[in-house]
């Protein structure tokens, strides 16, 4: 993820295997919903996946109904939404709290608004997506929240670890851009990296980029290793954040 990032971030972004749908299908879903939704990976080239988590104006609700579930509401500003082939959705029930459904972008009732393009992050656009009596039956629910609150706290610190790496790519191709910027410019008869104040600032930057690239390498390998990890996770996101954007700056 780092590298890719340090040559094209939206490229990285863009690519699925990074996508948080495919993550959550993973770790909430059973073999079923696994054949349905991530098998296509290995066959379609177009195959993407999409979650809707924060409500819009309207928030999406589900109703019982004859064949399963009756959905209603939208969600605003969904990565990937106006390219998925399906979407996870966070689902309120009335007296039954909130619930993680999977289901095909193509199905009578969903809407998609225009794509909102993102600077730098082209190839994945977002968009706002509508619920209209959509309909899906219990083979699309993948479970409750409080059953899924492990797997989903799993997914979002796997998502935080991969957001925290491409903040180290970025940062990497910021200080190599300022590296080479700084070699090639001159003043007073020498390259202005050879003047302490600027010479001070890249070396400040190399040992950032090193800091959180070890801090992201750490959190990771303790997910591999199925280790708590809130600390590790919480501290190479802020890191690699906080590097990404004094190097950018």
């Amino acid at each position: 993820v780092e590298a890719l990032a340090g040559g094209d971030l939206g490229a990285a972004y863009a690519l699925p295997g990074f996508e948080s749908a495919a993550r959550m299908v993973r770790h909430l879903g059973a073999d079923m919903h696994h054949q349905r939704f991530l098998a296509p990976y290995l066959s379609e080239k177009a195959w993407l996946g999409a979650v809707a988590w924060h409500d819009g104006e309207v928030p999406l609700t589900a109703t019982e109904h004859a064949d399963g579930w009756c959905l209603q509401g939208s969600k605003i500003a969904v990565d990937r939404a106006p390219l998925a082939g399906y979407i996870v959705a966070r689902v309120n029930v009335a007296e039954r709290g909130a619930m993680i459904v999977a289901l095909g972008s193509d199905l009578p009732g969903i809407r998609v608004d225009e794509p909102r393009w993102k600077l730098g992050l082209t190839s994945t656009p977002a968009a706002d997506v509508h619920f209209e009596g959509v309909i899906i039956d219990e083979g699309a629910v993948l479970g409750s929240a409080s059953e899924c609150h492990e797997s989903l706290r799993r997914v979002w610190m796997e998502n935080a670890v991969i957001t925290a790496a491409y903040h180290v790519g970025v940062a990497r191709a910021a200080h190599e851009y300022a590296l080479k910027y700084t070699q090639e410019r001159v003043a007073f008869g020498k390259p202005i990296a050879h003047f302490q104040a600027v010479a001070f600032m890249l070396a400040d930057a190399a040992m950032l980029v090193d800091a959180a690239r070890w801090s992201v390498w750490r959190a990771a390998w303790g997910l591999d290793c199925e280790k708590t990890q809130d600390e590790p996770v919480g501290q190479a996101l802020v890191n690699a954040s906080e590097a990404a954007t004094r190097i950018v700056d």
